[in-house]
C-alpha cells in the first residue's frame, strides 16, 4: 500500500500538479526530505500556509526538518516559532534564518514574530555573490596591492575561529562585526521618521521607520553573515555534520572563542582607536557590482584554493554591500551588557567606504548577547 502511493508520486502528473499547486519546482519537490538542509526553501514553502493556530507555523515543521527535541505544546504562541527556529539555527549553522524585515518575536528580537517573513528574498540582507571575472580582476588586483597579508589573515582566522550562532533557552550568542553608531541625524517623514550618518567605516546609511529611535542612548550597526564573507558553502546549505547540535560541544566551542565583549560598545565613537596596529595601506578594495545576469556563486572549488586564496575573497566580499541588524543596549544581566534588535521591520543596506583599515574591521569582532 505505502510502496504503491510512493510509485504514485513519481508519476509525472502528480509533480506537476504538486509543483503547480505549491509553487515549489518539481526537482525540488522530488528531492525534498526531512533534514536540516535546503533551510530557506522549506521556510519559504511553509510562508505561504494559512494556519488555524498560530503555533502550528512551528510545530506542522518538526518532522520536514527532523526536530525531536521540542514539544508541541498550545498555548506558547508566537513563541513557538522562535522556540522551533532557536533550536534549528546552530545545528544548521545557517545565519539567514536572521535575514528578513518584520515584526521581531517575543522569544528573541533577532528572530521573527511571523514565518511569513521568510516569503520575502533573504538575498536582500546578504552580501551578494561576486561574478568569476569579477572575483578574479579583485583577487589579482590585491595581490599587486601592497596589502598586509599577515593582518588579512589575521582578520581571516579570527572570523573562522567563531562558532554559529547558539541559543541557551532564548538567549542568544552571535558572532558578528558590531559598530557602534555617532549622533543620528533625523528627518520626519510623511510615514514616519528617517534617520541619517555617515562614519569613516559606512557611507551614508539611512533608516526609515515609524518608531522614533532618538530616545535610545545608543545604536549598533551589526554585520552578522560572517560565513558568507567567508564563503563557506557547506554553512551556506545548512549541512553539518554529525554532532554539530550537541549542546556541550557548542558550548565547548564558545569557551575556546575566547571573545570578550570590546570596550568600544560602551565607548563614544570618538574613543574608537585601533590598538597598535599599523594600518597604513589596509584597504578594502570595492568590487564592481555585477550585473544580473552574471550573479552566481563562484565556481572554484574552495576546498582547492589556497589559504591565500581564501583570505583574498574574504577582503573582496568585504567591499560588498549587506543588510545590517541594528541593535541597542537593553540591559545589564550579571555583569553582561544584554542587547536587542530594533527597526526589524526596516532593510538597512549598508555600504562600505571605499578605503577601510583592516584594522578597523578586525577591532569590532565580538560576539554579543541577545535577548
Amino acid at each position: 500500500m505505502v510502496h504503491s502511493l510512493f510509485k504514485q508520486l513519481e508519476l509525472p502528473e502528480i509533480i506537476l500538479e504538486m509543483e503547480q499547486a505549491t509553487g515549489v519546482l518539481a526537482q525540488q519537490l522530488i528531492a525534498l526530505h526531512p533534514k536540516l538542509s535546503g533551510i530557506q526553501e522549506k521556510l519559504s514553502l511553509a510562508s505561504t500556509r494559512v494556519m488555524t493556530l498560530i503555533e502550528d507555523a512551528a510545530y506542522s515543521l518538526l518532522g520536514i526538518f527532523s526536530v525531536t527535541g521540542i514539544l508541541a505544546i498550545y498555548g506558547e504562541g508566537e513563541s513557538a516559532l522562535g522556540h522551533f527556529l532557536a533550536y534549528i539555527l546552530p545545528g544548521s549553522g545557517d545565519v539567514s534564518i536572521l535575514a528578513g524585515t518584520g515584526q521581531s518575536s517575543s522569544y528573541n528580537s533577532c528572530l521573527p514574530a511571523r514565518i511569513t517573513v521568510y516569503n520575502q528574498r533573504a538575498t536582500s540582507h546578504l552580501p551578494l555573490p561576486i561574478a568569476d571575472a569579477e572575483m578574479e580582476t579583485v583577487v589579482t588586483t590585491l595581490r599587486t596591492s601592497g596589502l598586509d597579508l599577515d593582518l588579512a589573515l589575521k582578520l581571516y582566522d579570527r572570523l573562522n575561529e567563531l562558532s554559529a550562532p547558539w541559543f541557551a533557552g532564548s538567549w542568544m550568542k552571535l558572532p558578528c562585526i558590531a559598530f557602534k553608531l555617532p549622533s543620528l541625524s533625523r528627518h520626519r517623514t510623511t510615514s514616519g521618521h528617517a534617520y541619517r550618518m555617515e562614519t569613516s567605516t559606512f557611507r551614508m546609511v539611512e533608516i526609515k521607520m515609524r518608531q522614533d529611535l532618538s530616545w535610545l542612548k545608543s545604536l549598533y550597526l551589526v554585520h552578522s553573515w560572517l560565513d558568507m564573507l567567508l564563503d563557506c558553502k557547506d554553512m551556506q546549505s545548512g549541512t553539518f555534520g554529525e554532532g554539530d547540535d550537541d549542546d556541550e560541544a557548542i558550548l565547548t566551542k564558545y569557551a575556546d572563542d575566547d571573545v570578550t565583549e570590546p570596550s568600544w560598545l560602551d565607548a563614544d565613537e570618538d574613543n574608537m582607536s585601533d590598538k597598535g596596529m599599523d594600518d597604513d595601506s589596509l584597504l578594502v578594495p570595492e568590487p564592481e557590482s555585477p550585473s544580473p545576469s552574471s550573479l552566481h556563486a563562484v565556481a572554484m572549488d574552495p576546498v582547492a584554493m589556497d589559504k591565500e586564496t581564501h583570505v583574498l575573497w574574504l577582503v573582496a566580499h568585504l567591499g560588498q554591500p549587506f543588510g545590517a541588524l541594528l541593535f541597542t543596549m537593553a540591559s545589564m544581566c550579571q555583569w553582561v551588557v544584554v542587547y536587542k534588535r530594533v527597526a526589524a521591520d526596516s532593510l538597512i543596506t549598508v555600504h562600505m567606504q571605499k578605503n577601510v583599515p583592516l584594522t578597523d574591521l578586525y577591532e569590532h569582532i565580538c560576539i554579543l548577547d541577545v535577548l
